[in-house]
């Protein structure tokens, strides 16, 4: 059996052939996880992309979050899609918040309700984590989650997020999250 390394789309597969016979390895894990800038090519594939019914109420669409990355830019707004190997499965909108405490500030995260409840949230979140780690323009990661909102909270407690007791008086009904990234060594 021989084994054949290809690039194909934006991940390597791993190929094993025998005789005639071609078994590609695949796994939806956090190495198959890419963020992608919005472009004039797929920005179309990201509008569509939609919240489940019981998140309506706490996050934007996939259009809303484009045009939020548009009226924010200059808190260096930036919105990036989520793929999993070629296809797009959500989006999110990271901000640079210069005033004290400055920090990386999560404004929306989003997988699509057809892609929910398959792994790319908690991966996409890690690979976040470590991409502003590496960066580390600030200290940390913060994010305000409706208060009511248990599954989104269970979800950045998982992710090593701490709730914390600060509470924005334009919306009280948020709970903030921080993660801060840990010590270089």
């Amino acid at each position: 059996m021989a084994r054949v390394k290809y690039f194909k789309q934006w991940k390597i597969d791993t190929v094993y052939t025998l005789g005639n016979i071609i078994l590609t390895m695949r796994s939806i894990i956090m190495g198959c996880i890419t963020f992608h800038d919005i472009t004039e090519y797929n920005w179309r594939i990201a509008s569509n992309i939609k919240p489940s019914e019981e998140q309506k109420n706490s996050v934007a669409d996939g259009l809303g979050i484009i045009a939020l990355a548009y009226v924010n830019r200059d808190k260096n707004a930036q919105c990036w899609a989520i793929y999993a190997d070629a296809e797009m499965v959500g989006l999110m909108l990271v901000e640079d918040l210069i005033e004290e405490p400055s920090c990386y500030h999560l404004h929306e995260f989003l997988i699509d309700r057809n892609q929910q409840k398959k792994g790319y949230g908690t991966a996409a979140i890690k690979r976040l984590q470590d991409s502003l780690a590496n960066e580390r323009k600030f200290p940390r990661i913060e994010v305000c989650v409706h208060r009511d909102n248990k599954n989104a909270r269970a979800f950045y407690d998982k992710s090593g997020f701490v709730e914390n007791d600060f509470i924005d008086e334009s919306c009280p009904w948020n709970v903030m999250y921080v993660y801060t990234f840990p010590e270089r060594a």
